[in-house]
């Protein structure tokens, strides 16, 4: 087997070898990362903007969700664009 085609292939074989393995080295990135991400100081996130969102739900019995779309949801995303703020 040609070294190119063993490097492709390693982790798909590894994965299925060594599924409990893969798992929990898959566990310890995350475990990892949110370790990290919890200790990175106020100072170093990004600041300065606010997350703005809106959700509404709009039921509208015996309609398929095209019907919703076109009659309801377009025309109601077309006034609240024009909200402030």
């Amino acid at each position: 087997m040609p070294v190119h085609r063993l490097r492709e292939s390693l982790l798909p074989r590894l994965s299925l070898l060594r599924p409990v393995t893969v798992v929990m080295a898959f566990i310890a990135l995350l475990v990892i990362g949110y370790i990290a991400s919890s200790r990175i100081p106020l100072a170093m996130l990004p600041g300065g903007f606010e997350q703005r969102w809106l959700g509404m739900w709009v039921s509208y019995r015996n309609a398929s969700p095209t019907e919703v779309e076109h009659m309801i949801a377009r025309p109601l995303e077309g006034m609240l664009r024009t909200l402030g703020g």
